[in-house]
């Protein structure tokens, strides 16, 4: 004999929808329902078919969810992955780079202001692919170059003061490139006239505030000519006390480049332990912050800005 449910058609059709559609779909017993129908209490009909209506309700969120993590899950795949090959090279996936002694092997460790290796190296390995072309239109002791020959980028290194052969004399205001021809722009502007890197007069680091931030508006004009579009502009910049006060450089900064039509995508603090600045002024430096009530400003800030 067969075990299956047979259903009385004739009674299960004189029931309300909403408990016919229970017992037809399994959500109810027949015999329970008749016995609720043959109460005749209304109010147990009525909360019974919420209860109905609730449990259909849970079970299609149930199967939602469910297709919904499988999507997930295969998507994340994909995503490990990616984690996986990115934590291989190294790279920080943070927004706080506390990159410890400077490695030494691009530039000159001993070029006041220089680039720290290793935040180049993050940002290469980040958003450029080998044979990209990489731009530094302030390139100072070449460490950007450095970093390009070790992971295989094209680079082309300006500055107004060459501290080498493969680095070419320019301002870095006016760069001689065609519209859309780079890949990846990174530069390190001085920190306003914290050091002076020379004595001309178009030398940034001997400019009034005012000027200087004009100076970085043109630089971050062309570096968007010359950039393709969907590709960065990052910039390592800190801020400065001077002569007792705060001076916000990296503010004002991310103001220019916003104002220009560059996407901000967001900025990485960068600390450096055992920095030249350090090692050459050591306690003097807080000696005279203590006098001001200012605080030693020993990060930097990491930007980066997306030509749309």
């Amino acid at each position: 004999m067969s075990t299956e449910l047979v259903y009385d058609i004739n009674r299960i059709n004189h029931m309300p929808y909403e408990i016919k559609q229970a017992v037809l779909e399994g959500y109810m017993p027949e015999s329970s329902a008749h016995e609720l129908i043959e109460s005749n209490d209304n109010r147990l009909i009525k909360k019974v078919v919420e209860l109905i209506e609730r449990k259909k309700k849970y079970e299609k969120n149930i199967l939602t969810t469910a297709k919904f993590a499988i999507r997930k899950s295969e998507a994340m795949k994909e995503k490990l992955s990616n984690l996986k090959n990115l934590s291989k090279e190294g790279l920080i996936l943070s927004t706080i780079w506390d990159i410890g002694k400077r490695e030494n092997y691009a530039g000159d460790s001993s070029f006041y202001g220089n680039a720290p290796t290793q935040v180049v190296e993050q940002i290469i390995l980040r958003l450029t692919k080998e044979n990209d072309l990489v731009l530094d239109p302030m390139v100072g002791s070449g460490t950007t170059i450095d970093v390009c020959k070790m992971f295989n980028r094209r680079f082309i290194g300006y500055d107004l003061n060459p501290t080498r052969s493969d680095i070419i004399k320019n301002d870095s205001r006016f760069i001689p490139l065609q519209n859309d021809s780079v890949d990846f722009v990174f530069f390190h502007p001085p920190y306003l006239n914290m050091v002076k890197y020379s004595k001309q007069k178009q030398d940034l680091s001997n400019e009034s505030f005012e000027n200087f931030l004009i100076s970085i508006e043109k630089v971050l004009k062309e570096s968007k000519r010359v950039i393709k579009n969907n590709k960065y502009i990052t910039i390592l910049v800190g801020d400065l006390i001077k002569n007792g006060k705060f001076i916000p450089i990296s503010r004002k900064i991310a103001n220019i480049a916003e104002s220009i039509g560059l996407e901000d995508c967001g900025q990485a603090i960068k600390i450096t332990s055992n920095s030249v600045s350090q090692i050459r002024r050591g306690k003097i430096i807080y000696a005279e912050l203590a006098k001001t009530n200012n605080l030693k400003v020993n990060h930097d800030y990491v930007m980066f800005w997306k030509k749309d």
